[in-house]
């Protein structure tokens, strides 16, 4: 049994002089219940904020400037058995990990159903409680944060990009792409990432300028 609840909140600005102020609040929560297990655990869990501030150049281009956080809100656990029990022990909680992650590069923009963003430097920080790290065995790292630190910051590039298409009235089909490829030591690649959301949404027009979509999502990670 899983049951998952998703928002997908946009807030996005269209100011004079060719300023665009795009902003999205993602927060997913699911829990699932296996029969004979002791306990439910979490299919999802996770709070995200993106903003990207961006000046245009001509039509489509821009000059952008971008911010992105992540974070989980409910404890995470590592489940175990000992002595044929089903255990469990905190590993995680809000803010620990929190990923931030900023840059400055290029955004293109068709309209509100179309854009991706290219930041060529960027910048991304993980910090986690100093309780989860102090008491690592030698070599362990946690997220990648070394025994008795707080943070690890890396620097690279990044893309991140966003189509969405109308099947029918208030029927929206959405596809987020984000890729991530983070550089910690000259020619060594940490991470590259691809995430594909798909879902419903319900599309409001509040003004000229402003948008909002509250969403549905049934999501996907490859």
């Amino acid at each position: 049994m899983t049951g998952l609840f998703s928002v997908d909140y946009n807030i996005n600005y269209l100011g004079k002089e060719g300023w665009i102020w795009d902003n999205n609040i993602m927060l997913s929560i699911g829990t699932t219940y296996l029969s004979g297990n002791s306990f439910f655990r979490k299919a999802d869990d996770r709070i995200e904020i993106n903003s990207v501030l961006s000046k245009k150049v001509n039509t489509y281009w821009n000059y952008s400037a971008y911010f992105n956080f992540k974070t989980q809100l409910l404890p995470g656990y590592r489940y175990y058995k000992d002595d044929g029990e089903d255990q469990k022990e905190k590993i995680s909680r809000i803010l620990s990990p929190a990923i931030i992650q900023c840059g400055l590069g290029w955004y293109y923009k068709e309209d509100e159903m179309a854009w991706f963003n290219i930041s060529p430097m960027a910048v991304r920080g993980i910090f986690v409680g100093k309780d989860y790290t102090q008491n690592l065995s030698p070599g362990k790292k946690y997220f990648g944060v070394e025994k008795g630190a707080t943070s690890i910051i890396s620097v690279g590039a990044s893309f991140s990009g966003f189509f969405r298409s109308t099947l029918m009235e208030n029927i929206t089909i959405l596809l987020r792409v984000k890729e991530g490829i983070v550089i910690l030591h000259p020619g060594t690649i940490l991470r590259m990432n691809f995430f594909f959301i798909l879902g419903k949404s319900l599309h409001m027009s509040l003004t000229k300028e402003f948008f909002r979509d509250l969403a549905c999502i049934m999501y996907m990670s490859l």
